[in-house]
């Protein structure tokens, strides 16, 4: 089977967001209309951005090279990012959807190290972290940082002593539209 979805583009149709929420029923879709655990932090010409009602994961589509804030970070690239900040880690998935770039450049608040870099394609210096996009031909690459300043690890503690664990998301970017539903 193949499904097709079209919504006209034009001036008189804007302002619109959805989310896209696979094989629920009539009850959890007013349930999830009227409790929505993604919040649209940003829907411009520059970037979409949504992230979960608690704060954990952002996702975002980036247009051009104008610096955008996605979190913790400033990128100006035209990338797609999943961005997990879990106390002391930070867990990023990132792609070039253009297919062109062959680095990109972050600037982080806070120092970090290097936690997971399974191709030795991050470097760190300073706030600034490379990542070597060569070859990927549009692949995303996933890594993770470790936050290396006491100070703010203890500045980003909460009372929740769950121990983070895994989030699995699903993140569906089409025609620049972004939506996020936590799976269980």
């Amino acid at each position: 089977y193949t499904l097709a979805s079209f919504i006209p583009q034009d001036e008189h149709v804007s302002g619109y967001q959805y989310v896209i929420l696979n094989g629920i029923n009539s009850h959890e879709l007013n349930e999830y209309a009227n409790n929505p655990d993604i919040i649209v932090t940003r829907s411009d010409n520059k970037a979409h951005i949504v992230e979960d009602t608690n704060g954990e994961n952002i996702l975002a589509n980036l247009w051009g090279n104008d610096e955008v804030s996605v979190g913790s970070i400033k990128i100006s690239s035209p990338v797609s990012i999943i961005l997990n900040d879990d106390v002391d880690t930070l867990t990023l998935s990132l792609s070039d959807p253009t297919r062109s770039l062959t680095q990109v450049a972050l600037k982080i608040d806070g120092n970090f190290n290097i936690k997971s870099d399974p191709e030795g394609r991050i470097s760190v210096k300073g706030d600034t972290v490379v990542i070597n996009l060569e070859s990927l031909n549009g692949t995303t690459y996933h890594f993770s940082l470790e936050r290396d300043d006491s100070a703010s690890v203890d500045s980003h503690r909460s009372d929740d002593n769950s121990g983070g664990g895994a989030v699995d998301v699903l993140a569906m970017f089409f025609l620049g539209i972004l939506g996020l539903r936590r799976m269980h």
